[in-house]
């Protein structure tokens, strides 16, 4: 960013954090294409699974939510902090992975579902 600041054109309030926001995505993307850990996994069939409702998920420490997402397999997980956290379309985000826009959508259903499953045990065992 320091190397780059010249670069950077004031557009108005935000502007400089939007623009900060975009080298750090592209940083981090272009780190996880060379190490070739953007694997997408392939969507299995499975059974449903019921999604856990917003007030059991606050009652999970932070720590142990951040653990069950850091788990997920690297595709599932970039696509899931990009969409769900960083607020990208599925559009932007196959535009940023270079991959299809349904696989950015089957990626985050897929990180839903191994999510909320986690989620279940977790809440099940009390853990």
């Amino acid at each position: 960013m320091f190397d780059n600041i010249g670069s950077f054109s004031y557009q108005g309030e935000g502007s400089l954090w939007a623009w900060m926001k975009r080298i750090t995505v592209n940083t981090a993307l272009m780190e996880l294409r060379k190490s070739h850990s953007l694997a997408l996994v392939p969507l299995e069939e499975a059974d449903p699974v019921v999604e856990p409702d917003a007030e059991s998920v606050r009652q999970i420490p932070q720590k142990d939510l951040l653990a069950m997402i850091a788990e997920l397999p690297v595709g599932s997980r970039a696509v899931l902090n990009l969409f769900c956290i960083e607020g990208y379309s599925h559009k932007e985000i196959a535009r940023m992975l270079h991959i299809k826009e349904k696989s950015s959508s089957s990626q985050l259903a897929r990180a839903r579902r191994v999510l909320s499953k986690r989620i279940g045990e977790y809440m099940k065992n009390g853990e």
